[in-house]
């Protein structure tokens, strides 16, 4: 087993696989649930980013660590986050 995040495909093979399942049903909403609420808190972590630049017309340090820590996770489906 990989320790690399599984892609977009590889969890639609999974959900066909496995139809009838309800556990794996419900694994895969749950993990839908919490990719969602990392592009919430990415699209968050760049409002911050925004407000914080146009103030002190600087970074902060820790947005720039979140955005690293979260990196992995918005490469997966980059379609799905706005850059700015």
């Amino acid at each position: 087993m990989s320790d690399f995040p599984l892609s977009r495909d590889e969890l639609i093979a999974i959900r066909d696989g496995h139809k009838r399942n309800e556990d794996i049903k419900a694994l895969l909403r749950e993990i839908k649930r919490q990719h969602e609420v990392i592009l919430q808190a990415e699209s968050l972590r760049q409002s911050i980013d925004r407000a914080w630049k146009q103030e002190t017309q600087s970074n902060l340090t820790a947005l720039h660590m979140l955005r690293n820590l979260l990196q992995i996770e918005l490469d997966r489906f980059p379609e799905n986050v706005k850059k700015s």
